[in-house]
């Protein structure tokens, strides 16, 4: 899979029984759908993201250009198919939540 941001080959890897794909370039993290709410242990879902319009990158899975969206003060990106964090956004969230 190739990450939204700089379209380098995203590595898969498992922490804690969710596999997690990170960019070796640029440190961003996609998570499928489902993913955030079990690594947040049901504190944080996807359903909490507030839409602020579209985003110039698109979906590592289907393609389709994502959407912007506020999830607990971090801007994210967000397609049907899951989440994209930037750079120690994806920190911002679990750690806090």
């Amino acid at each position: 899979m190739k990450c939204p941001k700089d379209g380098c080959e995203m590595k898969e890897k498992t922490e804690d029984d969710i596999k997690v794909d990170e960019c070796p370039e640029c440190d961003g993290v996609w998570l499928d759908w489902g993913e955030l709410q079990r690594a947040t242990d049901n504190r944080v879902t996807e359903y909490e993201v507030n839409y602020r319009g579209k985003s110039g990158r698109n979906c590592p899975r289907c393609g389709n250009r994502m959407r912007k969206g506020d999830l607990h003060s971090v801007i994210v990106e967000e397609c049907e198919c899951g989440l994209f964090f930037d750079k120690g956004e994806i920190r911002q969230i679990t750690i806090y939540s």
